[in-house]
């Protein structure tokens, strides 16, 4: 008797796999594993009801619902166990439409919905308008007499649920032709209009009245992938209502993925085991608090549906199965998903998908495809298949990833294991190469025999190691090439704050990686990094999770506290200057980690002392020049959770947990005064600056104010919070209170009459920790668990710029330097950062979406807020040079390719030439259109405006500069004729009374304003010049050319000035002179910028790479911190106006990375560098 083997977990795993599409749920079968929920499974679908009600008021509200996710979210079940039953209750009739978009299909895709409408019609036994012969679905739904009654004589309206509407896109080969025509078709069902193809009905009067052309008696839901977004933005002026009803699936948070398992596995589910497994699906710490949970349906339901398969007919799904089995489930899943596909997918999941053993890693889809790793049929089976992988849109960018964190044990033992093969393979590979060895050497004493056979030898013998030679050397520039992208996208990552690292270590990553491979991709990086981390001027590690920060008053110490109960000082460089380790006792003898935490630190007004309060519901007073400690303070019953020094220093004010204030004496350290009210726990408090009053806060939500001297209470609680208190502060001029709140609020209040002022000041997306005002007290700084800072004016309450963003975690302390210059935070990632405070905001490196070709000119506002461009799509668009936005929409006017943009001196004006020779005058506020100047016989070539904005100047194709009266739109004068080919530069010098044109002759002319001659000619380039630039100072004059270079002129003299500034590898098209005069910006065909030092002519650096073609324009911003260039790519950027880039990031750093971490971030192959020469390696 023969016994046939049992299957292996794999093959098992797939035979399920297989069957799950055909499982009909049930109370001891109730989740269907990789398959979607359908219908008739609705009673086990939960978790997503909230969902479903607002899928359905949608629908109700307008024609046409778009609803979108990330892969792996459930919007396939969520549309059918959820929302179609509810459709059904209210007597809608939904259609799920699953359609073949492929250039093989039998039908058009509306022709295979029509049939799977009929059909379904048919299937419910509905009674409906008969269907005419060759009658389209928009001919069926827009009949005058259609009707359609359910069964039980409710009418019904139709809902066809276009899903996995991707695949329109996806699946269309490629046929642009096909691909469109079926969006047209589709659009007229959505927007109600009448096909192109119809037209022969209105030949036919009885044709026409046997449609209602107005009605819409129908509605149409479409559901798509996410990082197919851009693809549907095309489709927007043909559905102009694509995204106004529009709703997007998130993951399911902890508390409803136990709901969902809870209630649908009632019957299989062991008491107490539907919270631990979610914990195993989602990867998540039960005992953590405060964290976002994110669990993925799809996997839930894999995990939820495997374990019941492997329980007893009779059992329950338990802890000590989900033990058991729980990891052997994903295994399998991992090794399905992979089975058939070749070993380059595999390793290209466990080399780039991964970061470490803990998190996701990602990586461009484009670049992924590009390199060879895997083939856009594979990632569809992967992602819409086997749920392994997701493509999600990080910053414009298509990247590809693990489904979920859980699954990276799972892709990081098939990676050792697949390591562990090659070194064995390795191995076997050396044993053999000695075994060859040896019989090479057995080879060479019979060679030596023979002359003529001992040089053959040794020639093949070079000739293998030539072989080897250079097979090592295009491995190593392979190797070099994939870590270097794979460590750009992780810095990026870590920088945008999408990738646990943080960023130190981003930074870090960039120099190092910088230094291994340069090239235009860390190039880009680091200017992105650098334009993102603008305010942050330092940035390290403290080895604690901060709790409290303190500046004292002559601004060279931070101190800072923290959970590790340890006091540290830092100078404003980052450099520890003392600590004080163990600074309180643990409140728990034998428990040296439990309840020693420090809760805040302050210093006292002459800098002197520090007091520092506790878990251990003490108070310690330190010498701030040793870290020596004074004495003790006690008297408190629970954590103290505020102190600080009164303004004369000769008492410390403290709150506490056990509901009271303390004052103390600096001079006994003994409690001279208790102070009761509270209703709960005392959470912050404050001395006026005077003295004369204090300020506490507290869990009871309220504000106390109490009288220094006398002890009383002054008035009754200041309520108007709806939850904890959690820090407040006086402005220095005694005028106001601050208070910041567990309701994610913060609030202002009349010190002198103690009423609020105004409304709550909403910003920030959770608890609000800490709030301090400026010392000028017109700005006022929050910290918040949403890892923000945000800034606020005092006088309006409104926040200033964005959220501050940087901290991974939860940001507790805040506190101003004192001269108002930077601000100091802490948080729970262990960093503290010093931020710049009147510079904070980001800058938008890259500007894209608001033209549709390429962008011709540049030019930044009077005052710095808006950015204006002209590109070759004939528009002008207006920026918001802070948030990198458009501003309103295209300006149009011209017809022909825009060339030249310029603002008026009071920025009241654009003026926009162009190649239909026209010049068109704009309002800056309206954006509209004030007038139109024509004259040119040809294309116009370049603008610019007078410093008083009286005059505009325009240079063009008709070989002319001309000068008009920006009032009256007429020429001044004659035009300026004396260059031989078109004039492609003009610009005005800073007095008024000059005019420099650049032109394709190689000349540069000087005209008189007034008069309208020309009062020189320059020569020098040997080529054609493209732009001109006069220096602030009026010395001098800048142009670019075609001949590479950049020459100085001395305006006195009329000659150049020192050699020709080389250095750009093709055409020179814009120049621009810094405000202050001292430097110069050129932007080239070579698709770079360069800086230049104008006193000496030399480059400032090296190029400044980013733009992906030739740079037509660049500009400088008013206060010389920023220059913006518009280039052939169709994008603007922002860059800093210093090159020193990798200077610069250093100066934020405090140390470089160890060796330990660069074998972990970069590769144990490379040989360690330093990043920053300056800076310490850490130990």
């Amino acid at each position: 008797m023969t016994v046939d083997p049992l299957p292996t977990a794999s093959a098992r795993f797939a035979e399920q796999s297989a069957q799950q599409e055909t499982v009909h749920l049930n109370a001891q079968h109730p989740w269907p594993g990789l398959a979607p929920y359908d219908e008739a499974s609705s009673a086990y679908f939960f978790g997503r009801s909230e969902e479903a009600r607002e899928l359905l008021r949608m629908v109700r509200l307008a024609p046409l619902t778009v609803l979108y996710s990330k892969s792996g979210l459930g919007k396939t079940s969520l549309l059918q166990a959820g929302f179609f039953p509810l459709l059904r209750a209210k007597h809608y009739f939904p259609v799920h439409l699953r359609l073949d978009y492929s250039p093989a299909a039998t039908l058009p895709p509306l022709e295979q919905a029509a049939r799977i409408l009929r059909t379904a019609l048919e299937t419910a036994h509905a009674d409906f308008t008969p269907w005419n012969k060759d009658e389209s679905l928009w001919q069926y739904l827009h009949k005058r007499d259609l009707e359609i009654w359910s069964h039980d004589n409710y009418p019904l309206i139709p809902v066809l649920v276009f899903d996995q509407f991707e695949e329109i896109f996806s699946r269309g080969e490629g046929n642009t032709g096909r691909i469109q025509s079926n969006l047209n078709n589709l659009a007229d069902l959505i927007e109600n209009r009448i096909p192109s193809e119809l037209a022969v009905y209105f030949t036919n009067r009885h044709k026409i009245l046997s449609l209602d052309l107005t009605s819409q008696r129908y509605r149409v839901l479409l559901a798509f992938r996410e990082d197919f977004l851009p693809e549907m933005e095309t489709w927007k002026e043909q559905v102009p209502s694509l995204f106004r009803n529009r709703l997007r699936l998130l993951p399911m948070n902890r508390e409803r993925a136990i709901e969902s398992v809870s209630h649908a596995g009632a019957a299989v589910l062991a008491p107490g085991v539907a919270e631990p497994l979610v914990n195993f699906v989602g990867n998540l710490d039960p005992n953590a608090t405060g964290t976002t949970s994110v669990i993925e349906p799809v996997l839930l339901s894999l995990c939820c549906y495997q374990l019941n398969q492997r329980r007893l007919p009779a059992g329950k799904i338990d802890v000590s199965l989900l033990h058991q089995a729980g990891q052997d489930i994903l295994q399998d899943f991992y090794d399905e998903a992979l089975s058939g596909m070749p070993d380059q997918v595999s390793e290209f999941i466990e080399t780039y998908l991964i970061q470490g053993d803990q998190y996701r890693g990602s990586y461009p889809v484009d670049q992924a495809i590009q390199d060879g790793f895997i083939t856009r049929v594979q990632l569809s089976i992967l992602a819409d298949k086997y749920r392994l992988l997701r493509i999600d849109q990080q910053f414009g960018t298509n990247r590809i990833e693990l489904i979920h964190d859980r699954l990276v044990n799972v892709v990081s033992k098939a990676r050792d294991e697949r390591l562990r093969q090659i070194e064995n393979k390795k191995l076997r590979a050396q044993e053999q190469a000695r075994q060859r060895q040896l019989a090479f050497e057995n080879l060479n004493r019979l060679a030596r025999k023979l002359r003529a056979a001992l040089l053959l030898a040794v020639c093949l013998a070079g000739i293998a190691v030539y072989g080897w030679y250079t097979a090592n050397v295009a491995k190593e520039k392979t190797f070099l090439a994939q870590s270097s992208l794979r460590v750009v996208s992780e810095s990026l990552d870590m920088a945008n704050g999408t990738r646990v690292g943080g960023d130190e270590r981003a930074i870090l990553q960039l120099l190092a990686i910088n230094q291994i491979t340069p090239s235009e991709a860390v190039d880009s990086a680091i200017l992105t990094v650098l334009s993102n981390k603008n305010a942050t001027q330092k940035i390290w590690s403290t080895g604690d999770r901060i709790t409290s920060v303190a500046v004292n008053q002559q601004a060279t110490l931070i101190a800072t506290a923290g959970m590790g109960n340890t006091l540290r000082l830092w100078n404003f460089q980052g450099q520890l200057i003392n600590q004080q380790v163990q600074a309180h006792q643990c409140a728990h003898e034998g428990e040296p980690n439990r309840r020693c935490g420090i809760l805040n630190v302050s210093f006292s007004p002459d800098g002197a002392h520090i007091v520092t309060s506790g878990q251990d519901a003490t108070l310690r007073l330190w010498h701030t020049s040793t870290l020596k400690f004074i004495g003790k303070l006690q008297g408190h019953s629970d954590q103290v959770t505020s102190a600080t020094f009164s303004p004369d220093g000769e008492h410390i004010v403290s709150g506490s947990l056990d509901k009271t204030l303390r004052l103390w004496s600096t001079n006994t350290l003994k409690s001279v005064a208790i102070l009761e009210g509270h209703m709960d726990g005392v959470t912050s408090v404050v001395f006026s600056p005077d003295g004369t009053r204090i300020v506490s806060g507290s869990h009871d939500n309220t504000l106390r104010l109490w009288d220094a001297k006398t002890l009383a209470s002054i008035h009754e609680p200041l309520q108007g919070h709806k939850d904890s208190i959690t820090r407040i502060d006086y402005s220095s001029d005694g005028l106001m209170i601050a208070s910041s709140s567990q309701d994610k609020t913060l609030r202002l209040w009349n010190a002198q009459t103690l009423k609020a002022l105004g409304e709550p000041l909403r910003g920030h997306d959770d608890i609000v920790w800490n709030v301090a005002f400026s010392p000028d007290n017109t700005r006022i700084v929050t910290a918040a668990h949403d890892r923000t800072l945000r800034l606020w004016k005092t006088e309006n309450g409104q926040p200033i710029g964005k959220p501050i963003q940087g901290h991974e975690e939860s940001v507790m302390a805040v506190a101003f330097s004192p001269d108002g210059k930077y601000f100091v935070s802490g948080g729970r990632d262990n960093t503290l950062r010093i931020w710049d405070a009147n510079d904070h905001q980001p800058i938008h490196s890259q500007l894209k979406g608001g033209h549709k070709n390429f962008v011709a000119s540049v030019a930044y506002s009077p005052d710095g807020k808006l950015i204006v461009s002209g590109s070759d799509d004939a528009t002008v668009q207006l920026w918001d040079a802070e948030s990198g936005n458009t501003a309103g929409k295209p300006m149009k006017n011209h017809t022909g390719s825009l060339n030249g943009v310029a603002f008026s001196p009071d920025g009241k004006w654009i003026v926009s030439g162009a190649s239909d020779q026209l010049l068109c005058l704009w309002d800056t506020a309206s954006q509209t259109l004030m007038d139109v100047m024509t004259g040119h016989e040809d294309g116009i070539e370049s603008v610019a405006f007078s410093p008083n904005g009286k005059f505009i100047a325009s240079g063009s194709k008709d070989n002319t500069v001309r000068l008009w009266n920006r009032k009256s739109g007429r020429l001044i004068h004659r035009p300026m004729t004396a260059h031989d080919k078109m004039v492609r530069g003009v610009a005005f010098s800073r007095d008024g009374e000059l005019i420099a044109s650049a032109s394709y002759d190689g000349t540069v002319r000087l005209w008189h304003v007034r008069s309208g001659r020309s009062i020189a000619e320059l020569t020098g380039h040997e080529a054609a010049v493209t732009s001109v630039a006069f220096s602030p100072d009026n010395n001098h004059l800048v142009s670019g050319s075609k001949d590479h270079t950049l020459i100085l002129w001395d305006l006195n003299t009329h000659q150049s000035v020192g050699e020709p500034m080389a250095g750009h590898t093709d055409r020179v098209n814009s120049v621009a002179f810094s405000p202050d005069g001292k430097q110069i910006i050129s932007g080239s065909s070579d698709h770079t910028l360069r800086l230049w030092n104008r006193k000496t002519g030399q480059a400032i650096g090296g190029p400044m790479r980013g733009h992906e073609k030739r740079v037509n324009s660049v500009a400088y911003h008013p206060d010389g911190t920023r220059i913006v260039s518009g280039s052939d790519d169709m994008t603007l950027r922002i860059w800093p106006a210093h090159n020193n880039w990798v200077e610069q990031l250093c100066n934020k750093l405090t140390r470089n990375m160890t060796e330990k971490e660069w074998h972990e971030w970069i590769s144990s192959e490379i040989e360690y560098q330093k990043q920053c020469p300056d800076l310490p390696v850490a130990s």
